[in-house]
Order: structure tokens, then C-alpha cells, then sequence
């Protein structure tokens, strides 16, 4: 796991790992050993449970797929700050965006392996530490966010001092100082910083459901979609709601009402998707 720079930017992009067999929850011990060892459940049965931690690990040490999560996810911290703190919902980001830390987890006796093995993986309660959190302050800017007061400003800042400790400085080759996240916590909490800051201005695709970047000043009407393939895909959608009205009786001029869309338009769609036409 990398980083790279973007060009024309502060920031040096970073390349995160998805591992595309999944994760999976283990028991982990963390007493006496210099990182955790992943356990399997009937050894984790014979441990003292204050030593047990359950982490998410991938299902295979092979190498995953690289992405650039602030590039390709500029909204990430409100992605994670959606996800409910179960161990299902925290696999189902994992298997998307891949672990929030470098973390490594030895596994040697997990998988009967000759010779260590060892893969990236968090702990449970750090998983829901950081979805509280960011749904926490994520609320809190949205309560103050025209005018927050001191208080709610040393609150961002005692956060984000914890959060961003693991981004480090470095002298890019024009000797400009840039920012590198070194993991995706930190990428995802820088993202929360840049829209308290007004960095960047987010909206969610109203078909994907996926946060995006919007210049609100270039321009003037508010976008909806994050795609013209969602753009499309949503236009699809709307016909065949049209044509399955249509067929359950509802008069044309109620679907138009219903779809806010114009009489001739709505007449359009179900005439071609009769084969009346074309």
C-alpha cells in the first residue's frame, strides 16, 4: 500500500488494498504476544475471554486490488458513518473499501501454515470507535455548520488532532510541503476535514447512493446522479415504472403526475414499450 501524488494537488493520493476473496471475523489473542494472533474457535474457547478480540481479516494472504479511495471516494467518512457497527455491515464496507489501518494480524496458527503468516486486519471495537465518531461529528457539523461555536470547533479539533496523527509531512520535488495519509482512517478523516472547511461540497447520487464531488459555483443547477450511467440507469427506471402503471390501469395522465414528468413524455414511453411504435 502506496501513496501517489495528484497532480495540482497538496495531497498525496493514497493507494489502498481490497482483497477480493473477502473478510472474515476471527478470534484474535492479544495477551503476551507482540501483535495478535488470529485463533481458530475451538482454540479461542480454551483462551481467558478478556484476551480475545474478534478482528476482520481478509480470507486469503494474497495481495488485493489497488484503488485510490480519496480519489475514486471523495466521501468516504459519510459512507462509514452510514454503516451499522455489526460485524456483517463492517465486512460489507471491508470487502468494498478494504481495512481502515496497516495492522497486521499473525495467522500462522489460524491456517496450520509452515512459517509465519500474517495479514492486515482491525479489531471490532476499533471499527465501531470510528463509525461512532464520524456519525457523531458528522452530526454535530450539521447542527452547526452556518455558525459553529468555540465549543464545537475544540471538539472537531481534539478529534482530528487524534484522527490525522499517522498523515505525515513530505517535501514534494518543487520543495512544497504535502500532506500523505498513511492509511485509510486517516485518508477517510481527512475527507470529514476538507468538507468542514469548505473544501469540497458533497452530494449523494440518487440512484447509487454514493457521495460525490460538486462545484456548486461552475455549476448553476444541482446535479442529482454522480454518473451519466446512473443518470441513465435512473431514466430506464422511470420508463418501466410508466409502463407497469400502465398496465395496471392508471391513467396516463396520473403517471406523468406521479413520475413529474410531462404528458407527451410519459405517452412516449409507454407506446414504445407497447411496440405501438419503433
Amino acid at each position: 500500500m502506496r501513496s501517489k501524488k495528484q497532480a495540482g494537488s497538496s495531497v498525496v493520493n493514497l493507494t489502498w488494498e481490497v482483497h477480493p476473496s473477502g473478510y472474515s471475523w476471527v478470534w484474535a489473542a492479544v495477551r503476551d504476544n507482540p501483535i495478535p494472533v488470529a485463533l481458530r474457535d475451538d482454540d479461542a474457547e480454551q483462551q481467558p475471554p478478556k484476551t480475545l478480540r474478534r478482528v476482520l481479516i481478509p480470507n486469503s494472504p494474497a495481495n488485493g486490488r489497488p484503488y485510490e479511495p480519496l480519489k475514486e471516494y471523495p466521501g468516504l467518512h459519510r459512507t462509514l458513518s452510514a454503516v451499522k457497527p455489526s460485524e456483517a455491515e463492517i465486512a460489507d464496507f471491508a470487502a468494498r473499501f478494504g481495512p481502515l489501518t496497516r495492522t497486521h494480524i499473525d495467522t500462522t496458527r489460524f491456517t496450520d501454515l509452515k512459517g509465519l503468516e500474517s495479514r492486515p486486519g482491525d479489531s471490532l471495537s476499533e471499527w465501531q470507535v470510528e463509525i461512532e465518531n464520524l456519525r457523531n461529528l458528522i452530526s454535530l457539523w450539521e447542527t452547526h455548520r452556518r455558525k459553529p461555536t468555540r465549543e464545537v470547533t475544540e471538539e472537531f479539533r481534539k478529534v482530528l488532532n487524534l484522527r490525522l496523527e499517522d498523515i505525515r509531512l513530505v517535501v514534494g520535488p518543487d520543495l512544497d510541503v504535502e500532506l500523505e495519509p498513511r492509511s485509510l482512517r486517516s485518508a477517510i478523516w481527512f475527507q470529514f476535514w476538507r468538507e468542514i472547511r469548505g473544501q469540497v461540497d458533497l452530494l449523494r447520487c440518487v440512484e447509487c447512493h454514493e457521495w460525490f464531488k460538486y462545484n456548486r459555483q461552475s455549476i448553476k443547477t444541482e446535479r442529482r446522479f454522480c454518473s451519466q450511467a446512473c443518470r441513465s440507469k435512473a431514466y430506464r427506471r422511470r420508463q418501466e415504472k410508466a409502463r407497469s402503471l400502465h398496465r395496471r390501469g392508471v391513467p396516463i395522465s396520473q403517471i406523468a403526475k406521479r413520475l413529474r414528468s410531462k404528458l407527451p413524455i410519459v405517452t412516449d414511453w409507454i407506446t414504445r414499450g407497447d411496440g405501438s411504435t419503433d
